[in-house]
């Protein structure tokens, strides 16, 4: 994750998106590139207690810049906030104006549930999830969540306090038959062992990895070989 977003002093020389840009470069030295990632997922950062106004230009001109720097086909993905101290994008109308502003189809965001939670929306039923997501259409468009982080929270209902409970990645939609369903949940550790579950095809999977540095392009290899065999397995 990356804080991309600090506010500068009003006499300080912009820069940018600092090492952001790097982080989006699809070449050998940065994650998003060496992996095939899709885009990178960050958190906007804070506006130090000045205020969403005080930063809200300089966060739109500098995704802007960093999107005008960066491959067409790697997305930006601004995570939503639990809401403590001076972060930005608690709420899906700070968002939804941000990707507006921005005025790009590379500009997404990614619903973290904890952090959602965190921030007052009610996702422990059924109602209160349908209220948050009618806001989330109206504010920033399902077209334009790229991503989803589903984790509990360990917290109150709009405690403002970003700490997890039990979590899993969403499998995102697709037509690969040699890869988990849309919809599996996923988790993986630091030393790059990786589980899923897989409920439409009936595969709960392990890969147990002690191999760092975390997501090693040695290890993304031997994970998507194993996932391949596994399903080539089904088919048979």
């Amino acid at each position: 994750m990356a804080g991309a977003f600090q506010p500068r002093a009003p006499d300080a020389r912009p820069s940018p998106g600092g090492g952001f840009v790097g982080r989006l470069q699809p070449t050998p030295a940065s994650l998003a590139g060496r992996i095939g990632a899709l885009g990178v997922i960050f958190h906007t950062g804070s506006h130090k207690g000045l205020g969403l106004e005080a930063v809200f230009d300089q966060i739109c001109e500098t995704a802007q810049k960093i999107l005008a720097e960066t491959p067409e086909e790697t997305l930006m993905i601004f995570e939503n906030s639990a809401g403590q101290g001076g972060t930005i994008g608690s709420n899906f109308a700070d968002l939804g104006r941000i990707l507006k502003t921005i005025g790009s189809k590379r500009a997404k965001i990614c619903l973290d549930t904890c952090h959602a939670f965190a921030a007052g929306y009610d996702l422990s039923n059924a109602a209160g999830v349908a209220v948050a997501m009618e806001e989330l259409e109206r504010e920033v468009g399902i077209e334009n969540v790229a991503a989803v982080h589903c984790n509990d929270s360990k917290t109150p209902l709009g405690a403002g306090r970003d700490s997890y409970g039990l979590g899993f990645q969403v499998t995102g939609a697709h037509t690969d038959a040699l890869a988990r369903s849309p919809g599996s949940l996923s988790w993986a550790g630091i030393f790059n062992t990786e589980f899923w579950i897989d409920p439409r095809r009936g595969v709960c999977a392990v890969l147990l990895m002690q191999y760092l540095p975390f997501y090693d392009p040695a290890a993304i290899t031997t994970l998507q070989g194993f996932e391949q065999r596994v399903y080539q397995g089904l088919a048979h």
